[in-house]
Order: structure tokens, then C-alpha cells, then sequence
């Protein structure tokens, strides 16, 4: 009897061991192994950045018109065609808000139109006087027989745009042209906003496919290429041509974008087009369809370019002794007057004629490069890049001198800029949510979730800024958007091939589990049969 009792104890111990190992795997070794080898991922504004798809962008210009004409008598009808003009929001997808006033001039305003010799003195002088960093944009109504009716509508420096009283009807078509093609344009901010989203509802234009897209820094590089050094040596003082002519266009964009010039000069690159030669007047000539052909060779020899910013190459290429004079011909088969052409996104090539040293002359002949002549052409180049420039015929423009930008211009720009960096920065924070929700194993750090909540933000900021028609400092909200918004989305850590897929989780947790669990798991089952007999005979014994 004594050896069933010690026998029945035993097995009691063994049973009771085994289920208290079995609780302390499931009460313990489970949760702590869960807890020990559990992702950190930081919670997301995954709500937030879904409400940002659907939020439309709305941007807000002011314009108010100054009236030198006191026989002008249609006040509230101008204003009402131009209110239902300019503000077509029917099926935008941005929409846009002009606030329209209209005001006589002053008897100071009167003074100086008088006195204005013409009208890039009246826009230098009232223009630069009445201009406001915001959003703000002036019109100088001047009667229909005044002495500037020749040279208008002429848009100024400074926001100003001048016109003659034409007739209500003329008057606002004019207007209107001048504000949706040259000043807020629109429709190529409609354009801006597919291409930016990814979208392709609207057929991109010339611009948008030209221009690059916006970056925090740039750079710029000009090459000059001499294929004969040793017959004509060819030079340029490019840092002076930079100081001269770039360096008004660098001090202008300073405050917006970080753009680093560079030069330097290559002998013997190769040229593998070969042009056309005309027996008569002894000029070789390439074609347009040619000019693509060019850039493949070229740009092999540049070097390798070690940044990560979007880089603009310049070229002057100088013709060989047997290639000069080269020049470009135009779909109309005639000369092109600059003899150069633009890649976009790329850069442009201009090529340089100098003078063939004669049978008598020195070898190499040296040849120093007209700076003002490139500098002109690239400047022009570089500014529809960066989608400065605005080509219309139907507007006089006051010029910006060599190397700058108008005042409405940059206006201009920033808007442009900060809606793409709203959209880029909107789509960018789409596809991280996205991806995080695909994959996750992926670690989420408290940094990236901090980006991503300045990046939400910010663009919440740019579009309330754009709303109230503060395009300056919109733009910089959205400068900071499109910064944290790339930091985020490109951090190292979520990289995926930092982690194990998780059909590769089973291949490792199983070979190091089941051998361990499978005899907790039989002896569990053992005993708890064990009791439940125990269990069942003990109430047998009691009834």
C-alpha cells in the first residue's frame, strides 16, 4: 500500500512539474519571446495622409486695378466678366481665387504717369513704388488715346502690367490672357499637378516636359570643348562670365535654391556627327534631327558627376579647322540665329565659329570666347530649366536684364514650386503608408515617424498659405514638406532586405521550437488525462 502511495506521489509530482512548465512557457517564454522579438514601428498619421489626396489645391491672387482713365464708366462690369474669367473651377483640379478692386489713381500716381517718358520709366518708377511680396498684382488703366497705347499691354519688373482702356469687352479678354498665360498659368499648373500626382489625364506641354522638376540644390556645369588645341586654342575666363552675367540670376534664387556652377575645358573629345557641306558657299550645316546624336558622345567625356543633385550641362563646342564654319539649320531650313539648341532636362550645346588661323598664321591661334554671347544664350536656357521663363506673343515684357528674373516671374515660380512640392510631397508620403502597410515586418523609428508628421505638417501649412495668397511662404513650408517627406521615405532602415520575409520566420522558429514543444506539449496532454482520472475516481469514491 505504502509503495502505490509513493507511486501515486511521484506521478503527482510529475504531473504537477509538467503543468507548471507548461505555464511558465505560456505565461513567460511566450510573451516575453513575443515581446522580445516584436517590431518597433511608431505609429503613423495613416488617416492624415489619406485626408491629404483629397484636399484640393487653392491658390488666391490679388489684383487690383488703378484707373488713370476718368471717362471709364464700366467699373462693376469689367470686374464682373474678369471675377467669372479668371475663376473657372468647374472641373480643376486647382482651383484658384482672384480678388478683384478697383480704385482711381491718386494725384501723386497722375504725377508720375505724367512724367513717365515711357513705359518701362512708369513701371520702374509707380510699378516698383506699389510692389507687394504677396500675391498682389497691379494694373495701370490708362486711357484709350494715351501716348503708351503702342507699347501695351505691357507687363513690368514688378507685377505691374500696363493697358489702355479698349472696351469692356476687349479690355477683359486682354486681362485675362495676361493673367492665365503669363502671370498665374494656370493651365500649366493644371499640367504640373497630373504629371507631379501621376496622373495622365492632360497632355503634357513643351514646358513641363522641359523644365526639371524641383530640387532643394542644382548644378550647373560648363564645358568648352576644343577638338584641335594644337591649331586653335580656344579659352574662356568663365568665373568673370559667371560674376558678370550668371551671378544677378544666383543672388535672386539664393534665398529659394542652392545652385553650384562649375567649368572646365576638355581637348579632343571625339564628334561623331558628321554635317552636311555646302560646295558653294563652303559651310557645313547640321540638321535638327541630327542635333540628338550630338549629346551621347559628348557627354561621355564630361567626367563622372559625384552628387546627387540634378546636374545642367552647358557646351560650347568650337568646330574643327574642316567643320568651321558650322552652323544649325531650323525646321525651316535656315540658319538659326543662336546656333545652339536645348536637351531637356538636360542642358544645351552652343557652338562656337571661331576664325580659321590662315597659312601663315602661328599654330595654335588663340581664341578667346565672346562670354556675353554663350552667356546670353545659356542664361535664356537655363531660366526655361527652371521654369523661369514664359514665351508669349502677346504681351510686351519689360526684359530683366541679362542674368536676372522679373519680380512676377519668381512670383510665378514660387507658386509653381510650392503646388509640385505639395504634390510630390502628398505622393511620396502615399507610397511609404503604403509600403509600411505591405510589409510589416519593417522597423518604423521615432525619427522617420517625426519627419513624417513635420512633412504632414507642412504641406497642411503650404496649402493654407496658398489659400491666403502667400506664395513665399508657401513655398518654404513646402521646400520643408518635399525635405522631410524624402527623409522619411528614404531612410536606411527600411530597407527590406534588412529583414526576414516571413516564410523565412518559419524556417528558423521551427527547427528551434517543435523539438522543445512537442514533449511539453505530450507530457501537457498526459497530464491532464492524469488528473481528470484522478479527478473522475475520487467522485466515484465519494458516492
Amino acid at each position: 500500500m505504502k509503495k502505490e502511495e509513493r507511486e501515486e506521489k511521484e506521478k503527482a509530482t510529475q504531473v504537477y512539474a509538467t503543468l507548471g512548465i507548461s505555464l511558465i512557457c505560456v505565461l513567460i517564454g511566450i510573451p516575453l519571446w513575443w515581446k522580445t522579438t516584436q517590431v518597433y514601428r511608431v505609429q503613423l498619421p495613416y488617416t492624415e495622409i489619406e485626408a491629404l489626396t483629397d484636399s484640393k489645391v487653392k491658390y488666391t491672387v490679388n489684383i487690383r486695378i488703378i484707373n488713370f482713365d476718368f471717362d471709364f464708366k464700366e467699373k462693376s462690369q469689367l470686374l464682373q466678366i474678369l471675377k467669372k474669367n479668371l475663376n473657372q473651377n468647374n472641373a480643376s483640379v486647382i482651383l484658384s481665387e482672384h480678388i478683384l478692386s478697383f480704385r482711381p489713381a491718386t494725384n501723386e500716381e497722375e504725377t508720375i504717369l505724367k512724367n513717365s517718358q515711357s513705359v518701362k520709366e512708369l513701371d520702374f518708377i509707380l510699378g516698383k513704388k506699389l510692389f507687394s511680396s504677396n500675391s498682389e498684382y497691379q494694373v495701370f488703366l490708362l486711357p484709350k488715346a494715351h501716348v503708351f497705347k503702342d507699347q501695351v499691354p505691357h507687363v513690368g519688373q514688378y507685377k505691374a502690367t500696363v493697358i489702355c482702356n479698349t472696351g469692356v469687352q476687349r479690355l477683359s479678354e486682354s486681362l485675362t490672357m495676361v493673367f492665365q498665360n503669363v502671370l498665374t498659368r494656370h493651365s500649366p499648373l493644371e499640367r504640373l499637378y497630373e504629371a507631379s500626382a501621376g496622373r495622365k489625364q492632360l497632355k503634357p506641354d513643351k514646358a513641363s516636359m522641359r523644365s526639371l522638376r524641383f530640387h532643394t540644390d542644382y548644378d550647373i556645369t560648363f564645358t568648352l570643348f576644343s577638338p584641335q588645341p594644337d591649331i586653335i586654342d580656344a579659352r574662356w575666363d568663365m568665373k568673370e562670365g559667371v560674376r558678370l552675367y550668371l551671378k544677378p540670376l544666383l543672388d535672386q534664387m539664393r534665398d529659394f535654391v542652392n545652385i553650384t556652377v562649375k567649368s572646365q575645358i576638355l581637348f579632343y573629345p571625339s564628334f561623331y556627327v558628321r554635317p552636311y557641306r555646302n560646295p558653294e558657299t563652303k559651310e557645313n550645316f547640321l540638321n535638327l534631327q541630327e542635333l540628338p546624336h550630338m549629346i551621347n558622345p559628348l557627354e561621355t567625356k564630361l567626367g563622372f558627376q559625384a552628387s546627387n543633385n540634378p546636374n545642367l550641362n552647358f557646351i560650347v563646342y568650337v568646330p574643327t579647322r574642316d567643320q568651321t564654319p558650322l552652323f544649325i539649320r531650323n525646321e525651316n531650313g535656315e540658319r538659326d540665329p543662336t546656333n545652339s539648341f536645348l536637351s531637356p532636362r538636360w542642358g544645351g550645346i552652343h557652338i562656337y565659329n571661331a576664325e580659321s588661323p590662315g597659312p601663315n598664321d602661328t599654330l595654335p591661334k588663340k581664341v578667346n570666347i565672346d562670354l556675353h554671347t554663350i552667356m546670353e544664350v545659356f542664361i535664356t536656357q537655363i531660366r526655361m530649366l527652371l521654369n523661369l521663363e514664359v514665351q508669349t506673343q502677346d504681351s510686351i515684357f519689360t526684359p530683366a536684364g541679362i542674368g536676372g528674373a522679373t519680380e512676377w516671374e519668381v512670383a510665378g515660380w514660387l507658386r509653381t514650386s510650392a503646388i509640385e512640392n505639395v504634390v510630390t510631397s502628398t505622393s511620396t508620403l502615399q507610397s511609404l503608408a503604403k509600403l509600411l502597410g505591405e510589409i510589416s515586418n519593417i522597423v518604423i523609428k521615432d525619427a522617420i515617424g517625426q519627419e513624417v508628421q513635420i512633412a504632414v505638417s507642412c504641406i497642411k501649412d503650404s496649402l493654407k498659405l496658398l489659400a491666403a495668397g502667400k506664395d513665399k511662404e508657401a513655398f518654404f513650408a513646402s521646400k520643408k514638406a518635399v525635405i522631410s517627406s524624402e527623409k522619411a521615405f528614404f531612410d536606411q532602415s527600411l530597407l527590406e532586405l534588412l529583414y526576414f520575409p516571413e516564410d523565412q520566420k518559419f524556417a528558423i522558429y521551427i527547427p528551434l521550437f517543435l523539438p522543445v514543444s512537442i514533449p511539453v506539449i505530450i507530457s501537457t496532454i498526459h497530464s491532464l488525462k492524469w488528473i481528470k482520472r484522478k479527478w473522475s475516481s475520487k467522485k466515484t469514491k465519494t458516492e
